[in-house]
């Protein structure tokens, strides 16, 4: 019995990860907001890793933080523009397998190929499609899978686990290449 709860569990998170949506750049409000408009908007957006940070996926010393470090431009009077959303949902997104310095390097690296709007949908895209990929990949392997439904998830954590090292290595590496090629 409690095996088939882990099962649902699973089925259900995956079932809304699948469905899930970032806004896109002409969604994010028009209009400046301030810091707990702002919080509650990503809370929103971002409600995907609310179980695993606790429901909190970020806070207003954390988006001061970001700003005193320079990853995103200071607000104008208190008031964080549609800018800072695109920002702060990238950073969101990607602080749950990067270090926040590679973070910053990355989307200044996409800036010097596009504007922000083009970025920041171009990244909404590609974390829905991604999404999509690996839970259809998870979904084959489940349906190919003849034992335990319990076994295989069991299978499938680690394997997950092993992908997501693997690809943040290879984004590192990336990363690590063009810094690299910077300096010189």
């Amino acid at each position: 019995m409690v095996e088939q709860n882990i099962f649902n569990k699973v089925k259900e998170w995956g079932i809304n990860l699948g469905s899930c949506k970032l806004p896109r750049w002409e969604s994010l409000p028009l209009i400046d907001l301030y810091m707990d408009q702002v919080l509650s908007l990503l809370e929103t957006y971002l409600d995907i890793y609310s179980e695993s940070t606790g429901g909190k996926t970020i806070t207003s010393s954390i988006i001061n933080n970001y700003v005193k470090l320079g990853i995103i431009p200071p607000p104008v009077k208190k008031k964080y523009s549609r800018e800072h959303l695109a920002y702060l949902i990238m950073i969101c997104v990607l602080k749950q397998v990067m270090p926040i310095a590679m973070i910053k390097f990355n989307i200044e690296l996409q800036l010097k190929l596009s504007p922000l709007s083009e970025v920041f949908n171009q990244f909404c895209e590609m974390f829905e499609r991604t999404t999509k990929q690996t839970l259809l990949s998870a979904y084959r392997d489940a349906k190919a899978y003849e034992g335990d439904a319990v076994e295989f998830l069991r299978k499938i954590s680690i394997k997950s686990a092993v992908q997501a090292n693997a690809s943040k290595m290879i984004s590192e590496k990336i990363l690590s290449a063009f810094n690299d090629a910077d300096k010189n």
